[in-house]
């Protein structure tokens, strides 16, 4: 890289033949005089690299490797996490130094529109340096898919007294734009069909007032994770 900077047009290097969701990398700069001659060394800094896991129980494990060879060392590890495609705008938690993992739990993320999966990105933070300033360094972004949770009732009673009177699949952590439910009769006829996962079945013929006749019904969900 040749030299050409300033203070406040320093040298920038991008390095673009990487796998940060693989491995952490390190760097370092060498300062050649016009001799040809390496006149000076920088210090060694790596990479910050992530994993997440979804487990059961409603939990995602995060976990990375430190920070190292800042002037003032690593003051803290702020976590960010996205859900549905945006990342939250604070941070869910700040760790000290010496803290690389965290278990985030996810399970007030039931009964909301959360599709299921939840990414991660980390930044570090330099105590103050004696250049007078704290650094800032970002992992890489890793996705831990949690498991759709489904569950169907299996019985209800349209008699309108106030009672159980409509049924429908309760379901999680799955991708919304995407589902359908059908319900058909023992003859193979649908009788309700939805694509929207909060709509009720009220016992009517494709929802309308005539109701059909009490019975077994079979009960079709499709969805994406």
């Amino acid at each position: 890289v040749d030299f050409s900077s300033s203070i406040n047009n320093p040298v920038i290097f991008q390095d673009d033949q990487v796998e940060t969701s693989i491995r952490s990398y390190q760097y370092k700069v060498q300062v050649i005089d016009s001799c040809n001659r390496i006149s000076s060394k920088s210090n060694t800094a790596n990479t910050i690299l992530l994993n997440a896991q979804a487990n059961i129980g409603l939990s995602n494990d995060v976990l990375w490797n430190s920070y190292l060879n800042w002037d003032g060392g690593v003051s803290s590890y702020d976590v960010y996490r996205m859900v549905n495609g945006v990342y939250e705008l604070n941070p869910i938690v700040s760790l000290n130094s010496a803290v690389l993992y965290f278990s985030d739990d996810i399970s007030n993320f039931i009964g909301s529109n959360s599709d299921g999966q939840f990414c991660y990105k980390i930044k570090a933070i330099e105590q103050l340096n004696s250049f007078g300033f704290s650094a800032e360094s970002y992992s890489n972004e890793f996705c831990a898919n949690q498991e759709p949770i489904v569950f169907a009732p299996n019985s209800f009673t349209p008699n309108s007294d106030g009672i159980n009177d409509r049924w429908k699949p309760i379901v999680n952590l799955l991708d919304f734009s995407d589902y359908r439910v059908y319900v058909y009769n023992r003859l193979n006829q649908l009788v309700f069909e939805s694509s929207d996962a909060y709509e009720y079945w009220n016992g009517g013929y494709l929802n309308n007032a005539d109701s059909v006749p009490v019975g077994v019904y079979l009960y079709f969900i499709e969805f994406k994770n």
